[in-house]
């Protein structure tokens, strides 16, 4: 592949995935949460840790795969990894890759809910996506 050859986000089907492959995932919205907990100064350390075993993770978007986290606590693909992506919630059930070390070509971008990704769904064709391994795809 030429370097000057542009790579899309892949977006495939969460419904495609192997999840129980899935060793390494960061929810986003159950890090706020508990940071959110862990800086109220009204609650004493017993009330902490009595909020933080009610906190639960459902239907939240969540980053899988090799992720590193900057100076601001923002979190970024680690491209010395395998693959990054961002689960989405139920409102749209994908799963976007937008770092791997795994590169498809497919047949079609996707609908203007994921503007400039390419549909890992879609086929055998000449777009150049980022990929997931293949033990994630089921098969």
């Amino acid at each position: 592949m030429n370097n000057d050859e542009a790579v899309f986000t892949g977006v495939i089907s969460a419904n495609g995935i192997a999840w129980e492959s899935v060793d390494n995932e960061i929810c986003l919205d159950c890090e706020a949460i508990s940071k959110d907990i862990e800086e109220d100064e009204t609650l004493d350390e017993d009330a902490k840790q009595d909020e933080l075993d009610c906190v639960e993770c459902f239907d939240h978007k969540k980053l899988i795969g090799d992720w590193l986290k900057d100076e601001k606590g923002l979190y970024y693909p680690d491209e010395n990894g395998e693959y990054a992506a961002i689960v989405t919630s139920s409102t749209f059930n994908c799963v976007q890759v937008v770092w791997s070390k795994y590169i498809t070509e497919v047949r079609a971008m996707c609908s203007p809910c994921f503007p400039n990704q390419a549909d890992l769904d879609s086929g055998k064709g000449n777009i150049k996506c980022y990929d997931l391994p293949d033990y994630l795809i089921e098969q």
